[in-house]
């Protein structure tokens, strides 16, 4: 839509910020993918796992709709992880050696596959066997505790991992057979795989214990990584919002939120959908007011616009936006000289600016 025909521009303009306010205002969990989703969401909407347990949200949060099929899985794992423990002689009852048990069954009987970073659902790790930090630290928090162990999970940046509490506590590296870590975390990374599938030689200090439903996060902010590696923005979007709404203190997830609403935007405009791109960006700030990749991307898309329309020889029309552009942006000399450029000389490229792309 790149031109007014039978709409006045302020009109528009109004249309664009009613319609990113209406968004930023809907609740982040109203757009279920399923019904199953839907129940899912509103109860973890109030930060709490009650009708569901931890495997059975994980599921749901990978993309299982069907209430049979989640059975199944449910079903398959518990039974498969169950009668190993039956064949067992163990009675051990130190929760270390408990530990090293359950997570050598698990990777034994379960993840029997590669470690993926981009493996981010809890079907396919249960299908394949291959899996990630995530979907390895869900499954062994969950077989813990069906079998009496309390253990706490914790989360970095790009990485969790479970921890037994106690003096000193114990770490355990879900992603490998053999990752109980004595006392504290190695935080030279050592023996540690980081979510991007190498080896991190520089692990952040900044840890946070995470509830379920934060944890429960992380498999749609990962979802929504793997589409903003292809540039899927729209489809990444809603990933991102359940990520934030859900966890509103994971910073990562925030920060690719805005990038995602920006870089979405410079699509619309290359694309010169110039009001879809004033929307997405209106629909960032009401986010994120303080996000200056907002503020200088806008600049951007109606300088964009008004030299589009000019170029099509609908210079009232583009007079028009660089008016409406003003009345936005007050401080803003660039749209005067665009002005007095576009009645003067037509199309001028001189004025410009490059976008703010966020990575």
């Amino acid at each position: 839509m790149n031109g007014f025909h039978w709409l006045s521009l302020p009109s528009t303009l109004l249309a664009i910020w009613m319609a990113s306010q209406a968004v930023a205002q809907q609740p982040w969990y109203g757009d279920a993918a399923s019904p199953l989703e839907g129940r899912l969401l509103e109860e973890m909407a109030e930060g709490r796992l009650e009708r569901f347990s931890l495997l059975e949200a994980g599921l749901i949060a990978s993309g299982v709709d069907c209430p049979v099929e989640l059975s199944q899985y449910v079903d398959r794992f518990t039974t498969v992880t169950y009668q190993a423990f039956l064949s067992s002689d163990s009675v051990a009852t130190d929760a270390a050696i408990q530990a090293d048990e359950l997570l050598q069954r698990l990777h034994r009987l379960v993840l029997i596959g590669d470690y993926d970073p981009f493996c981010t659902e809890i079907d396919r790790t249960l299908a394949t066997g291959t899996f990630n930090c995530v979907t390895s630290t869900i499954l062994f928090q969950y077989l813990a505790r069906l079998h009496g162990l309390t253990v706490t999970t914790i989360g970095q940046p790009d990485h969790v991992f479970c921890r037994i509490p106690g003096y000193p506590p114990i770490t355990i590296e879900t992603t490998s057979p053999q990752g109980r870590i004595e006392g504290e975390f190695d935080r030279t990374g050592r023996g540690h795989w980081g979510s991007h599938g190498s080896l991190s030689p520089d692990v952040s200090t900044d840890e946070r214990v995470l509830t379920d439903v934060q944890l429960i996060a992380k498999i749609y902010y990962n979802r929504a990584v793997v589409l903003l590696k292809a540039d899927a923005h729209a489809a990444a979007l809603p990933w991102l919002l359940r990520a934030t709404g859900l966890d509103p203190d994971d910073t990562l997830a925030r920060n690719n939120l805005l990038a995602c609403l920006n870089n979405w935007a410079l699509e619309e405009t290359r694309s010169e959908d110039f009001l879809e791109a004033l929307r997405l960006l209106e629909q960032g700030k009401a986010i994120a007011p303080d996000y200056e990749a907002f503020t200088h991307n806008a600049i951007y898309v109606y300088l964009r616009w008004a030299e589009h329309l000019a170029a099509q020889q609908r210079l009232p029309e583009a007079l028009q936006v660089l008016d409406e552009a003003r009345q936005q942006h007050p401080t803003v000399s660039l749209f005067d000289r665009a002005r007095t450029s576009l009645t003067e000389l037509g199309v001028d490229d001189h004025l410009t600016i490059q976008p703010a792309r966020s990575r």
